[in-house]
């Protein structure tokens, strides 16, 4: 799974100049069967295409899991009748509400 406490901006940068950097020796060697840098490139390529798979599969877990949070709470406001079906506010429970809470805080 993906570090937390590395951001992908500055891991991005660190690879890509790496990434650039064996393909200027590769390119400046004159020596055309040495093709180590170029499969290690793909290599790195790989295990950064797996990086950022985790990255965005934990983005999805994190967006699901809001979606879910918000979809109950939707359910929860319209059974106590502070919305209805069209996710439109019903004003006068809600007036309703604020009045018994100004009673309380005035009680205090």
């Amino acid at each position: 799974m993906v570090n937390k406490d590395r951001t992908m901006g500055s891991t991005h940068t660190r690879w890509s100049d790496t990434i650039r950097g064996r393909n200027e020796e590769l390119m400046a060697e004159d020596d055309a069967n040495n093709w180590y840098p170029f499969t290690q490139n793909i290599e790195d390529m790989i295990a950064r295409i797996k990086e950022m798979e985790g990255f965005l599969d934990d983005f999805d877990n994190r967006l699901s899991e809001v979606i879910g949070n918000v979809k109950g709470l939707y359910k929860s406001l319209n059974k106590l009748g502070f919305m209805d079906k069209e996710f439109k506010l019903v004003w006068p429970v809600v007036k309703k509400l604020e009045e018994w809470i100004n009673e309380e805080e005035q009680k205090e």
